[in-house]
């Protein structure tokens, strides 16, 4: 299956190295990773707005191809919820390696449900 992997960025560093990571693991339970942040990494600058938005879309284009998403991290971000909101709006499983707890916390946050309404 092609895996599109949701997890925080930012323009970090550290994030963009746990995004390998998480597409390791994708790989290694016989799947295809896909990440916007890992692909487009010191392509696009997180910090000036148009080539942010420029990331943002390309995520939201990547989750249409993919056969599910899978979120990762310790949190979820405005971007992530935008995909994820995305994702579950064109019929996509969205499948959550984030912790039950905060998983549960995150699923009726404010941020996903403006996301989600935002896409309506």
């Amino acid at each position: 299956m092609l895996i599109y992997v949701c997890s925080p960025y930012g323009g970090l560093q550290e994030n963009y190295e746990k995004a390998v990571e998480y597409c390791k693991w994708v790989v290694q339970e016989g799947h295809v990773p896909i990440a916007s942040h890992v692909m487009l990494h010191g392509l696009l600058a997180d910090d000036c707005p148009f080539q942010r938005k420029q990331g943002l879309d390309a995520g939201l284009a990547l989750t249409e191809i993919a056969d599910e998403v899978w979120v990762f991290g310790e949190r979820i971000t405005r971007g992530m919820a935008g995909e994820i909101a995305h994702a579950a709006k064109i019929g996509i499983p969205v499948i959550s390696f984030l912790g039950v707890r905060e998983w549960e916390y995150a699923v009726g946050s404010e941020l996903l449900v403006n996301a989600l309404l935002e896409r309506a």
